[in-house]
């Protein structure tokens, strides 16, 4: 399956000789277990947080109080293939570097000559369901997004504005969800001291020669096995989205939305053609306008959440 990461466990497993726990979630109680993260959440999630739910939930019952997480190291050292894009767009293309970098990273050519030529991509998902519905989000939160991701503002500024918003948000769901079950999570990469020295560091050993994460690849090629430090198809804690949409709660989703006197209001009757678009691209779009029905029948429809703790 393509969001398996099981064989890399099993290589640290092996290498370290530490006990691993693994748990997935039950198909049965998706729905419930997403209810349970927007009634802890208290706003509104854009996403299903389900996996970050069921990794606390096997914290608790494995008796678990405190654990380590790697939040921020992508955002300050360069580690998605997204800031290729900046790279690209920002870097003189005589240097050998550039070259190596070109051919060996992972982005597919169309995103890479779009990326030379810095072009800004505009059809943004975000832009485009603002356009759709007539729904407008803070102007300098978008703007952000889609210069981080396409191309407009240096790596290091990319990183910046990774921190400043995007990462904020995944330290407050961080902190959301693992207070859920009672379970402190600790961040060792935000320590401000690590920022501050990695905030210094030019760009340069961050993305080099094609590989993202450059210098903690390097720092780290004695201390892990090879398969770990030089790996390239880095997965961001993905989720089988199009899966459950299609096979698990697809249903429950579509009848939510539906039914949503709230979205009634907001933005009238979405028709059919374009939710089964929404649901069959796994959009994050249908994420919240699901969460946005749930969230008022929760909190102001008085729906009561059932607390959800499963072996």
């Amino acid at each position: 399956m393509k969001y398996d990461e099981s064989e890399h466990i099993v290589i640290v497993v092996g290498a370290f000789g530490i006990k691993s726990f693994r748990s997935e979630p039950n198909d049965s109680i998706l729905y419930d277990l997403n209810s349970l993260g927007i009634w802890h959440y208290e706003n509104c999630p854009e996403k299903m947080p389900i996996q970050i739910l069921n990794t606390f939930n096997l914290c608790k019952i494995n008796d678990f109080k405190v654990n380590l997480d790697g939040q921020g190291s992508d955002e300050i050292t360069a580690g998605y293939n997204k800031y290729w894009n900046n790279y690209f767009a920002n870097n003189s293309f005589l240097s050998s570097d550039y070259i190596i970098s070109l051919m060996r990273s992972q982005l597919d050519l169309k995103t890479k000559i779009r990326a030379i030529l810095g072009k800004r991509i505009l059809d943004h998902p975000g832009v485009i369901f603002e356009k759709k519905f007539g729904i407008h989000v803070n102007r300098e939160y978008r703007d952000s997004r889609i210069c981080n991701n396409y191309h407009a503002v240096s790596v290091n500024q990319a990183l910046q504005n990774s921190v400043n918003f995007n990462l904020k948000n995944l330290l407050r769901d961080l902190d959301a969800y693992s207070m859920t079950y009672s379970v402190e999570s600790r961040q060792p990469f935000m320590d401000y001291r690590l920022i501050l020295f990695l905030n210094s560091v030019p760009s340069c050993f961050k993305l080099r020669n094609g590989w993202t994460k450059f210098l903690a690849r390097v720092a780290f090629d004695d201390k892990l096995p090879a398969e770990i430090v030089w790996r390239k198809d880095k997965m961001g804690w993905p989720r089988p989205l199009k899966e459950w949409l299609s096979d698990k709660i697809g249903n429950q989703v579509v009848d939510t939305i539906k039914k949503s006197t709230l979205l009634k209001e907001l933005i009238g009757d979405i028709s059919n053609e374009d939710l089964g678009i929404l649901m069959q691209t796994g959009n994050r779009s249908i994420f919240r306008l699901f969460n946005l029905a749930r969230h008022y029948e929760i909190f102001f429809n008085n729906e009561r959440v059932r607390y959800i703790k499963h072996e």
